[in-house]
């Protein structure tokens, strides 16, 4: 069987101020924004001093300064800033060679096969927080899941120094408090009109059907509604009592073994051991191949695993769709 993904994603705490305060301790404490000039310049960075008074990156620095007047305002610097991200990716490596660096201050780890003996995903989260900090004096907030999506989801919900640990089956759960706004795929004018019709979390949206979505968005209504589900089981005993489980995956997949084994970890949260009338799984939704995003966790088998799928898809295309099966379904 195969063991479940452990996704780190880490993301520094206000890096660009953090590394500021750092190099000038007499700044410790003060609302710290790092940017460019007051009239057209925006902030690239602001600490958690300054972002009390509402204060975020992007914002233009002159709104930013009116929020809080008594900012210290700093100009960028990058070597200084990527100096420091050199050692902390460094520092990450020695953890897992399957590292994804996705900015100057975030990163993600494959530690799947890669924890040590007795340690389990939650301390290898703590120690890397640890380590980050006394080898580089900044914070840094972490979060741990199967796939990249709640990982990333996860070590944004507690910042500064947050470490959230999303367990294996509990995406669902995970997402369902979260506001609608952190739902991948949902912009602004989207939010709006979720939160119009009295959609504001994440597992709101996932109670509405998809025709009734497909009705007030259109073609992207059968999006929203499988993001706010991903995979989905659905298993209905002998007695019609029907019951629905999902859980999202990490990553666009077009091959069968990851949607295999997730609704196998899906099947093992019901009861099938009682007489099932219907036991169906569905999954989206689809995108073009070309809009995949590649993925550096990627392993050789994985290629492998598609060029087989694709060789399979052949044979029953010309032969038929019992012409070839996996031997464990075979039938004696």
């Amino acid at each position: 069987m195969l063991p479940d993904r452990v996704i780190v994603h880490v993301d520094m705490d206000a890096f660009f101020a953090s590394v500021e305060v750092l190099d000038n301790p007499e700044l410790r404490g003060k609302p710290v924004l790092v940017g460019g000039g007051v009239s057209r310049g925006v902030v690239s960075a602001a600490s958690y001093e300054a972002r009390a008074f509402g204060v975020h990156s992007a914002m233009p620095m002159a709104e930013a300064l009116r929020r809080c007047p008594q900012a210290v305002v700093l100009r960028g610097r990058m070597e200084r800033y990527t100096e420091i991200s050199h050692r902390i990716m460094a520092l990450l490596g020695r953890r897992t060679p399957l590292l994804e660096q996705v900015s100057v201050d975030e990163a993600y780890l494959d530690l799947t096969n890669w924890l040590p003996a007795g340690v389990s995903p939650e301390q290898a989260a703590a120690e890397i927080q640890a380590e980050v900090r006394e080898q580089t004096g900044l914070g840094c907030s972490v979060g741990v899941a199967t796939g990249k999506a709640i990982a990333k989801m996860a070590s944004d919900l507690r910042k500064p120094g947050g470490l959230v640990v999303v367990p294996p089956g509990g995406e669902a759960e995970f997402l369902a408090p979260l506001p609608i706004g952190r739902l991948r795929g949902v912009g602004e004018a989207t939010e709006r009109k979720l939160r119009e019709l009295g959609i504001e979390t994440i597992g709101e949206l996932a109670k509405f059907s998809a025709s009734l979505l497909r009705q007030f968005f259109g073609v992207a209504g059968r999006d929203l509604y499988a993001l706010a589900r991903g995979v989905t089981l659905k298993l209905r005993y002998d007695n019609f009592t029907t019951l629905t489980r999902a859980s999202i995956l990490s990553e666009p997949v077009d091959v069968t073994d990851p949607l295999f084994h997730a609704a196998r970890d899906l099947l093992r949260k019901v009861n099938p051991s009682r007489p099932v009338r219907l036991l169906g799984v569905t999954a989206g939704p689809l995108q073009p191949a070309a809009d995949r995003q590649l993925n550096l966790f990627a392993q050789p088998d994985n290629e492998k695993s598609r060029s087989l799928a694709g060789a399979v898809d052949a044979i029953k295309t010309r032969f038929g769709e019992e012409a070839i099966t996996r031997a464990r379904l075979a039938k004696e």
